[in-house]
């Protein structure tokens, strides 16, 4: 609202200009209320016409920024456009194979810990593989050992076995020092 002062003469010229433009008879009431109301539209029309022209400083800065760029066919084109985006496109693909071998080695990594949680004498199956001798024979593999020496106390792991003593069909393949 503003403070200047609207006097009676002032009042009485709206009143007129607003009869003689719609052939109908205003009160004070809405001769002010009209005042206002015109005078808080040219405000808002000064303030959207600086914005106005404040976008239009804007677009003409960014227009100025950009630098359109023409190719004279598609294979010239197609060239420079493989040229801004194959780092990227190369990059991404590495990074994508990289976490499928991460992520598939820590699948097999738990699937190996999960084994040997479950099996508590996975450690000693393992080390009878890494000290045992196998042999293929007509594509089948055969774990090589030999009868434990008479007398000896010393067992060599993965090398000798014994025979059960009450059940001569067993085996007994020592897995570990007692």
């Amino acid at each position: 609202m503003s403070d200047n002062i609207i006097d009676k003469g002032f009042l009485t010229r709206l009143k007129g200009a607003y009869q003689a433009k719609y052939g109908i008879e205003m009160d004070e009431w809405s001769a002010m209320v009209l005042y206002e109301i015109s005078e808080n539209f040219n405000k808002n029309n000064k303030v959207t016409e600086s914005t106005i022209k404040e976008i239009e400083k804007a677009s003409n800065l960014i227009k100025g920024q950009l630098h359109p760029v023409h190719f004279s066919d598609a294979k010239q084109a197609f060239s420079y456009g493989l040229g801004k985006n194959l780092p990227v496109g190369i990059t991404s693909i590495i990074v994508l194979i990289f976490g499928y071998f991460l992520i598939t080695n820590s699948l097999a990594y738990r699937e190996i810990i999960n084994l040997v949680d479950e099996y508590p004498n996975f450690r000693a199956y393992k080390l009878l593989i890494q000290s045992g001798k196998i042999e293929v024979v007509d594509g089948r593999n055969f774990l090589i050992l030999s009868k434990k020496k008479e007398g000896s106390n010393d067992i060599i792991i993965g090398d000798e076995f014994f025979f059960d003593s009450k059940d001569k069909n067993k085996i007994r393949i020592p897995l570990g020092r007692k």
